[in-house]
């Protein structure tokens, strides 16, 4: 089984809600004519022995590379919930935009600014004002750039600085797809229109922002399973139950690059149905 193997990242493409609603939640409904623009791709590594890949780009949210141990229910039967384990980050607490409803460049990248803004002081200093107006730049994306040949790299520092310093005195909601291409971020604007179908902005607890599934609701939990690169949204089964349902895999700035591990958080047992 894959997720056995440690390719936790097929649990990004088990997408909610099925079409087939007997299937769990973490099972991929192969039945669906359309995918979200996955976060992270895999390459095959030239360097290494034959039919080995990478995922890119490089997030490292576990902070581990950790044996997936499962029962053998779980490998033997879709119709069972599946165990892991993972961290409990929080809740989701506010949500934006549905892009396929109100979609748009500068629409996504206000809702962000917008959400980027809550509960933050009226005076804060500049550096803190432009660490969170970075952040927009970098969440609007995922903090990735477009595939380049064999290469999909994190957004790089040079082009966040551009893009913030072409528009910090300017409305984003007038932001499209001619002015970033004015200021060589054309590029930028290609993946972030693709990246968005599907999704919408997120802040999650302790300031965390993000992009995640466009069936993100305010309540939701943020989890980082051990073995996975990038957080998870899920959601209770119903509200007498402690089974979770897989909505979908979130960036969120913060906890991409292990700061959640380094905490020494509580590992739960999650049971995925």
């Amino acid at each position: 089984m894959l997720i056995h193997a440690g390719y936790l990242d097929i649990l990004g493409i088990a997408q909610f809600p099925k079409n087939v609603p007997s299937l769990q939640s973490w099972v991929p409904d192969l039945s669906r004519t359309g995918y979200r623009a996955p976060l992270q791709e895999r390459s095959l590594e030239r360097k290494g022995p034959p039919g080995l890949t990478r995922l890119e780009p490089k997030f490292f949210a576990s902070a581990t590379k950790e044996k997936i141990v499962l029962k053998r229910e779980n490998i033997m039967d879709l119709n069972v919930p599946l165990s892991l384990h993972g961290v409990r980050v929080g809740k989701i607490e506010q949500v934006g935009m549905h892009w396929e409803n109100e979609g748009g460049v500068g629409r996504w990248l206000h809702d962000l600014q917008r959400l980027s803004q809550i509960n933050i002081l009226i005076n804060v200093d500049d550096e803190v004002a432009k660490y969170r107006a970075y952040t927009v730049w970098r969440a609007a994306v995922a903090d990735q750039e477009i595939r380049q040949g064999v290469r999909k790299p994190r957004l790089a520092d040079e082009k966040v600085h551009t893009a913030y310093e072409a528009f910090k005195e300017v409305d984003l909601n007038r932001v499209d797809e001619e002015a970033l291409g004015d200021v060589g971020l054309s590029l930028y604007c290609e993946w972030l229109q693709s990246v968005s179908k599907g999704r919408r902005p997120l802040l999650g607890e302790g300031g965390h922002l993000g992009i995640g599934p466009s069936e993100t609701e305010p309540g939701d939990f943020v989890f980082v399973l051990l073995g996975s690169d990038l957080p998870f949204i899920m959601r209770r089964e119903s509200d007498t139950s402690e089974r979770l349902q897989i909505i979908g895999e979130a960036y969120l700035h913060g906890i991409t690059d292990g700061e959640v591990m380094e905490k020494n958080p509580v590992i739960e047992t999650i049971e995925l149905c």
